[in-house]
């Protein structure tokens, strides 16, 4: 059976209602308002209170949790003492439904001030770079150095990217350029891989075993690292840097720090936490942890919402090893 609609449902028990309502007093007063009526009639003029009351509260609340059976009582005892008490309760019946009449969200906006993460001189680096954008976007580069381009492009801040591409897109070369990029990471990754197979194939006859093994893992990194495996080949590529360094492991007994940092950057990669968390805790027990380390451990930590450590460790970074991207970013979570 179909259930009827909320505001069809509320136009029958408001019509019943006043019918009863209508019913009711017709009647009592065809009798000469005879007392002996009166208890039939204030039952029916219950009915009809609650009927009515029903209709109203339905019509205007829109969720079911708001049709609460207090505000339906107290619309109902209103519509029984009218026009007696009705005058007194009419104040608080407003105010009930009022409240289920769906109003606008409050929003409190606010003004936040973000600090200065990086400060770039627009005109130091268009000096610096404009002669070059401007000999590849005429296309007087010989075909070396638009190659060298793609590298500067990803090295470069994006305000410096995004204006040498420009030039390239207003003289339609910009096509040609992404098609040597295309060409130089597929030669990368050509590379690597040969790499690759030239050490598993190696492997079983190599005199030095765990050399090879710490080899295999860092070009698996290598592989995800620079961006030349996405997506599923990128997962493979880490959860193979991870197969390598086990191997290793287990050859060995225990891992090198270098291939340690190798295996915690890997499980960051992975989002693997709870498999990071053990080598971050071991490094952070030393009296002195590798430089190296730390960024690493105030990633973990930051991904862990352990915001104190990440500050803490990135406090302890040298300054000499700060680049200019991260120096702001150790301002920002070192100061006071």
């Amino acid at each position: 059976m179909r259930r009827l609609p909320r505001g069809a449902m509320a136009l029958l028990l408001g019509l019943l209602g006043v019918a009863l309502e209508l019913a009711a007093a017709t009647a009592w007063l065809a009798q000469g308002l005879d007392r002996t009526l009166l208890p039939a009639f204030w039952a029916t003029h219950a009915v009809a209170s609650v009927l009515m009351a029903s209709a109203l509260v339905w019509g205007l609340a829109r969720a079911r949790h708001q049709r609460r059976p207090r505000v339906v009582m107290l619309v109902t005892a209103l519509l029984m003492a009218w026009p007696l008490l009705g005058w007194v309760l009419l104040p608080l019946a407003l105010g009930q439904l009022r409240r289920l009449q769906p109003g606008p969200a409050r929003q409190r906006f606010g003004e936040v001030h973000l600090p200065a993460l990086e400060r770039i001189e627009p005109r130091r680096l268009a000096r610096r770079v404009a002669g070059l954008g401007t000999q590849v976007a005429r296309g007087a580069a010989p075909l070396p150095l638009q190659q060298q381009v793609l590298t500067l492009l990803t090295q470069r801040p994006s305000a410096v990217g995004n204006q040498t591409l420009a030039a390239l897109r207003e003289t339609g070369q910009l096509e040609d350029v992404r098609l040597l990029a295309y060409g130089v990471l597929d030669r990368q990754q050509q590379r690597l891989q040969h790499w690759i197979d030239q050490a598993r194939a190696a492997l079983p006859t190599a005199a030095d075993p765990a050399r090879l093994l710490a080899l295999l893992a860092e070009l698996h990194w290598e592989l995800a690292h620079q961006g030349l495996a996405s997506d599923d080949l990128r997962q493979h590529a880490l959860q193979q840097t991870l197969h390598w360094l086990q191997a290793l492991q287990q050859r060995q007994s225990q891992l090198a720090p270098p291939q340690r940092l190798l295996r915690l950057r890997t499980w960051l990669a992975l989002g693997q936490h709870d498999a990071a968390r053990a080598e971050v805790e071991v490094m952070a027990r030393e009296p002195r942890p590798d430089p190296a380390w730390l960024p690493y451990m105030a990633e973990w930590a930051y991904e862990a919402n352990q915001l104190d450590r990440c500050r803490h460790w990135l406090g302890q970074l040298p300054a000499a090893l700060l680049s200019d991207k991260v120096q702001p970013v150790v301002r920002y979570w070192t100061r006071a």
